[in-house]
C-alpha cells in the first residue's frame, strides 16, 4: 500500500485532472470567438467565419435517466446568428432578382450563417452558450448548465425528477434566450402536465405520449382482451353449405404497388333462389424486392400469387368449383405496352392465360375498371 501512494503528492492535482484537454484547434477557435462575438443593438449575435478550422465538435454528455424527460429545439437556430458585414462576402450566390426567375440572375450575400456551411453548427453552438452565459444571472444557473450540457446543436435532451422542475427549467430557458432572439420551442415530454404548461404553438407537432412501464402496458393488454367479445368468425365459409349451392366460385383478386403485392381469395355460391353468398377463404400479401422493380412486373407476381392461392384452395377444400375467377387490374395491357416479345414475363403472362387449376374447371382473367377497384381495393 506504502509504495502505490508512493509519488502522489509529488505534483499537485486537480478535479479536472482526468478531463479530456482541447485540442489546438478548439482553443483557436475559442479564441477567435470570445474576442469577436458581440451582440448588436438588437439583441442578436454577430460572429466571424472562423476561416482554416476544423469543425467544432459538441461533447454529448450522459442524461441520467429521471421520470419526467423533456426535449425541445431552437427555431431556425443558424438564421439566429448574422454573419460579420465584412465576411458576407464569402457567403455569396446567384439567385433571380427580386425572386422573379423571369428577371436577371443577380448576385446576393447571406447576412446570416447557413446550413451547409461547415463553420455554421460550432458558430451557432458557440452563440447559443453565449446567450445562456448573457442570462444566467437573472434566470438561474442550471439554464446555463442545460445549455452547455444538455444540447446537441439546435436540439436539447434533459430529464428531471417532477413536472414542476421541467416546467421551471423550460420557462426559464425560453426567457434567457429569448433575450437574445433565440426561441426555444418544439417541446415534447412524457408529460402531459409538462405539455400543458405552454401554449400550443411551442408544443412539437404530432405528439403521442405513451405509458411504457411494464406494468402499464401489461394492463393495457390485458384491458384489451374484453374486446374479443365483439370478434365472431364464422364456422362455415357462408351462410349455407357450398355442397348444396347451385354454382360455386372462386374469385382470387390481386393487386400490386411499389410497396408489396398481394392476392385474396373468396367464395361465391348461388343459392336455388338465385340468393348470393360470398364468404372470405385466404389473404396473402408480400413485401416487394428493394430492388424496385417496375409496376407491370409487380403486377404480374401479385398474379403469381394469386393462382399459387388457387392451387392450394382447390387442393384443401372438399368441393369442385364451377369456376375460378381472377380479378387484376390491367395485367395484360401492362405486359402488352411494355413487356418484349418472347421475355419471361409475357413467357408468364401466357402461362397465366391458360386454364391453371384443372381442365374440366372454367378459369378466366378479368381486369377491373377504376369504379370497380375502388370497391374490390386489397
Amino acid at each position: 500500500m506504502e509504495e502505490d501512494s508512493l509519488g502522489l503528492a509529488v505534483f499537485k492535482r486537480t478535479a479536472d485532472d482526468e478531463k479530456h484537454a482541447l485540442s489546438i484547434e478548439d482553443k483557436l477557435f475559442l479564441k477567435i470567438m470570445d474576442e469577436e462575438v458581440f451582440q448588436d443593438e438588437f439583441n442578436s449575435w454577430v460572429a466571424p467565419l472562423p476561416f482554416n478550422l476544423l469543425g467544432h465538435l459538441c461533447q454529448t454528455i450522459e442524461n441520467k435517466p429521471k421520470n419526467v424527460a423533456v426535449t425541445a429545439d431552437i427555431q431556425q437556430m443558424f438564421h439566429c446568428f448574422i454573419v460579420r458585414e465584412d465576411h458576407r462576402d464569402y457567403l455569396r450566390f446567384l439567385w433571380y432578382r427580386d425572386n422573379d426567375p423571369s428577371k436577371d440572375v443577380v448576385e446576393y450575400r447571406m447576412r446570416v450563417h447557413v446550413f451547409g456551411n461547415s463553420p455554421s453548427p460550432a458558430v451557432a453552438t458557440y452563440g447559443l452558450r453565449r446567450a445562456a452565459i448573457k442570462g444566467e444571472q437573472q434566470h438561474g444557473s442550471d439554464t446555463r448548465r442545460f445549455v452547455e450540457r444538455e444540447f446537441y446543436v439546435d436540439d436539447g435532451l434533459i430529464s428531471l425528477p417532477t413536472e414542476e422542475e421541467a416546467i421551471s427549467l423550460l420557462k426559464r430557458t425560453q426567457a434567457s434566450l429569448s433575450e437574445s432572439n433565440l426561441r426555444l420551442h418544439k417541446i415534447t415530454s412524457n408529460s402531459i402536465d409538462v405539455l400543458r404548461a405552454f401554449p400550443v404553438e411551442d408544443h412539437a407537432k404530432d405528439i403521442k405520449v405513451h405509458d411504457l412501464e411494464k406494468r402499464s402496458v401489461w394492463e393495457a393488454w390485458r384491458d384489451s382482451l374484453q374486446d374479443l367479445q365483439q370478434l365472431h368468425i364464422p364456422r362455415a365459409y357462408t351462410a349455407s353449405s357450398p355442397s348444396k349451392a347451385k354454382r360455386k366460385e372462386i374469385c382470387i383478386f390481386s393487386d400490386a404497388s411499389t410497396k408489396a403485392i398481394g392476392a385474396v381469395a373468396y367464395l361465391k355460391t348461388t343459392d336455388e333462389d338465385g340468393q348470393i353468398n360470398i364468404g372470405f377463404i385466404l389473404g396473402k400479401a408480400r413485401l416487394a424486392p428493394q430492388t424496385e422493380p417496375t409496376i407491370p412486373r409487380l403486377e404480374l407476381c401479385a398474379a403469381v400469387l394469386a393462382v399459387e392461392m388457387s392451387e392450394l384452395i382447390v387442393q384443401e377444400i372438399d368441393f369442385k368449383p364451377d369456376a375460378m375467377i381472377f380479378y387484376c387490374d390491367s395485367l395484360s395491357k401492362h405486359l402488352s405496352s411494355s413487356t418484349p416479345t418472347g421475355s419471361q414475363d409475357q413467357r408468364s403472362c401466357m402461362n397465366l392465360t391458360k386454364p391453371t387449376v384443372d381442365s374440366k374447371m372454367s378459369s378466366r382473367w378479368l381486369t377491373l375498371t377504376q369504379t370497380q377497384r375502388s370497391d374490390h381495393k386489397l
